[in-house]
């Protein structure tokens, strides 16, 4: 679990989308995640795509950016289970800059916090984040809550 909200949170966008500003962004949306399961290994097995098809179905990304360039984050996994994270957020050349200050609902000591660069593309209504790290390409599609 704890490595799928850290996932969350590695983002990089395509260049064809117009750049995204700080107004497209803050808000709460939530949203589920993709996995491209053409590019799992040829030796995967009918269990890890099945794990895979399974996250896809039941996990449940819900990401709010604050005005005040608070960010906070939480997870739902398949078996219900909750993970989240919060920190600070701004934007840097279209991209979101993010610095965890609570991990899995407990603070991040100064000397462990990181930033990440977090690419991010408006298609529509919807927000797509795309995870460059792990075995496939994955994406978060999000939409916007009420």
């Amino acid at each position: 679990m704890r490595k799928m909200l850290v996932l969350s949170f590695v983002l990089a966008a395509a260049l064809s989308y117009p750049q995204v500003k700080r107004e497209d962004v803050v808000g709460k949306w939530t949203g589920k995640i993709r996995f491209d399961l053409t590019k799992l290994p040829k030796n995967a097995t009918k269990e890890q795509i099945g794990m895979y098809k399974k996250l896809a179905e039941t996990m449940l990304f819900t990401l709010n950016f604050g005005k005040d360039g608070a960010y906070s984050g939480t997870v739902t996994g398949p078996n219900n289970e909750k993970d989240s994270s919060a920190g600070t957020w701004s934007m840097d050349k279209g991209k979101i800059k993010v610095i965890d200050t609570m991990r899995h609902g407990k603070p991040v000591e100064k000397g462990k916090q990181k930033a990440e660069l977090l690419g991010v593309q408006k298609k529509g209504k919807e927000l797509w984040l795309t995870i460059p790290s792990g075995p496939v390409p994955t994406t978060l599609v999000l939409n916007r809550s009420k």
